[in-house]
């Protein structure tokens, strides 16, 4: 399940939680505690399981697209299309905004 997250400080805790269990691909403290501090002015989503959060995405707006700025998805649950499911939320949400692409 997809949610939108708009609580700085649940985006934060989000972001924190999630990257501390990815240690192969987020293994800088300052980089983690950055970029838990940045997903603060981001659009932040969310994937759930059996109200778990497993994964999350968290975009910036710019004036013709949005970027992902940072993602993860606990390793046990890679490879089960859920980025892909995160990333085409994010690409219909910026096609109601009016946004020509994404960028990563």
């Amino acid at each position: 399940m997809i949610k939108i997250i708009t609580n700085n400080k649940e985006k934060s805790e989000i972001c924190l939680k999630i990257l501390k269990k990815l240690p192969k691909w987020f293994g800088i403290e300052q980089a983690i505690l950055d970029y838990c501090e940045e997903v603060k002015l981001c659009y932040f989503v969310t994937y759930e399981i059996d109200n778990k959060i497993i994964g999350f995405i968290a975009i910036k707006e710019n004036p013709v697209s949005y970027d992902i700025h940072v993602m993860g998805i606990l390793e046990e649950f890679h490879r089960q299309g859920i980025g892909y499911k995160l990333i085409k939320f994010v690409e219909e949400y910026a096609k109601m905004e009016k946004k020509k692409y994404t960028t990563l």
